[in-house]
């Protein structure tokens, strides 16, 4: 006799798959990669630098305090737009390199962010 599935292992959070490093993006001279990740496998994603050109370095988490922790840390006109984008994660949702220079723009509730010397960071 096959027992039913229980509600907790068919819907949670965060969904299969979505617990991976995401928008991998390589600074100008590909010698810096960076990409968001939550550590605690949930939805609050942080966003990570990895200096590629030295192969022992870890990546460094670069602190953000203006990214969105909660639901409530959002107006509703972006809860509004994450949602008709299907948008679950918090936190730092995604990050864009100038094309060339040494400056990573995040997008936050409270404006855009603006990286400069990024690859400097990692070193």
């Amino acid at each position: 006799m096959k027992l039913p599935i229980p509600y907790e292992e068919i819907a949670r959070l965060p969904l299969p798959g979505t617990a991976v490093p995401v928008s991998l993006g390589f600074g100008p001279g590909d010698g810096v990669l960076t990409y968001l990740h939550s550590p605690d496998l949930g939805l609050d994603r942080r966003l990570y630098v990895l200096d590629l050109e030295r192969p022992g370095a870890g990546p460094i988490e670069v602190r953000l305090d203006n990214a969105a922790r909660s639901e409530d840390d959002l107006t509703l006109e972006e809860r509004l737009r994450r949602e008709r984008a299907r948008e679950v994660g918090l936190g730092v949702t995604s990050a864009v390199w100038a094309e060339e220079a040494d400056v990573l723009m995040v997008p936050l509730p409270s404006g855009v962010f603006v990286l400069r010397g990024v690859g400097e960071l990692a070193r």
